[in-house]
């Protein structure tokens, strides 16, 4: 007996009592539902701006009878992060991140395989908010607190560092 949970409509059932998971999953699929979020909408920027990236994710591991990736339905097991990255202004449309630039933070964050792993566990992204930071924010440096800051370097990749050794940017 396996319970499978829908985390987009927060329904659960027992699977050797109910229908088809396959009918179910596809009536419970709503086209609207979008994992990231844009928070505040700013004109476009150049230079490298300030994004704060919230993300709820949690540990799934791979169910060979469905073909996919699980996890548990408990909140208690759902981490939420908040990271910050300094990157490109060029990457705004309608002052905010498009989700194909995302891709880049995520696999800074999680892995050259995140989307695609081959692996028995991988972190599955549940949720995600992402915020341009405005100039007058920007002022107030909300990333000091961070353990670490992500920064675009040339190419295609971010590196990490404290924010304490930024400097003034």
């Amino acid at each position: 007996m396996r319970d499978v949970y829908c985390y987009d409509c927060r329904w659960s059932y027992c699977e050797d009592c109910g229908p088809s998971l396959a009918s179910l999953l596809m009536e419970h699929a709503r086209p609207d539902a979008v994992v990231v979020t844009p928070v505040a909408v700013q004109p476009e920027r150049s230079g490298l701006v300030w994004v704060r990236l919230e993300v709820t994710d949690v540990m799934g591991f791979y169910d060979d009878s469905l073909g996919t990736y699980v996890a548990d339905p408990d909140p208690a097991r759902r981490s939420m992060h908040t990271w910050w990255f300094r990157a490109p202004g060029a990457w705004l449309v309608g002052g905010t991140l498009p989700p194909h630039r995302l891709v880049a933070l995520y696999t800074h964050l999680y892995g050259e395989d995140w989307r695609y792993s081959r692996e028995r566990s991988k972190y599955l992204i549940l949720a995600a908010e992402v915020q341009v930071v405005s100039a007058a924010e920007e002022a107030t440096r909300p990333w000091q607190e961070a353990k670490y800051v992500h920064v675009w370097v040339e190419g295609e990749t971010f590196r990490s560092a404290p924010p304490t050794t930024l400097g003034s940017c």
